[in-house]
């Protein structure tokens, strides 16, 4: 009796384990931020510009200067100099999923931050969305997610080229 005992409390304590891990793990990828060389209004010019080209994206919402309004509103970011945040949206993709699925709506659009760090260095993030599309794995959701991934993996890269 005791060795089940001992057996199903170490398979339960190693499921515990992996189930942390696991969450551990998608805390540090569900969200890209890579630097990239350029002042910030240059990186910015670059993201919109990116937008642009890519067919079919656009920004169905203004972008937002996120560290004017906190500032606005009396909150000052000690270890950011400057953030703005952009809404990228393609119209197919989005109706594809949201007729279908609306309370996908809470994610979207997709959205991306430029920051300046008071180190003077330019980042930008989003979210992993090709790990995202692995979560809805197989259906509308997941396969449209994974085209969205690899377009937004393709502005990223005009982004650091510019």
């Amino acid at each position: 009796m005791m060795y089940w005992l001992y057996v199903g409390s170490a398979f339960f304590a190693g499921v515990v384990l992996t189930v942390a891990a696991i969450v551990l793990a998608m805390r540090n990828l569900m969200m890209e931020e890579e630097n990239i060389e350029g002042s910030f209004e240059e990186v910015c010019g670059r993201l919109e510009k990116s937008i642009e080209s890519a067919s079919g994206w656009g920004n169905p919402v203004e972008s937002l200067d996120i560290s004017e309004d906190l500032a606005q509103k009396g909150q000052e970011l000690k270890n950011i100099r400057k953030m703005r945040n952009y809404f990228l949206c393609k119209a197919p993709y989005a109706a594809r999923i949201l007729d279908k699925f609306p309370f996908v709506s809470s994610m979207m659009p997709c959205s991306w931050a430029v920051y300046e760090k008071q180190n003077g260095q330019v980042y930008v993030a989003r979210m992993n969305i090709p790990l995202m599309s692995k979560m809805f794995m197989g259906n509308i959701i997941g396969s449209t997610m994974g085209k969205v991934g690899k377009e937004e993996d393709e502005m990223m890269e005009e982004i650091k080229a510019a």
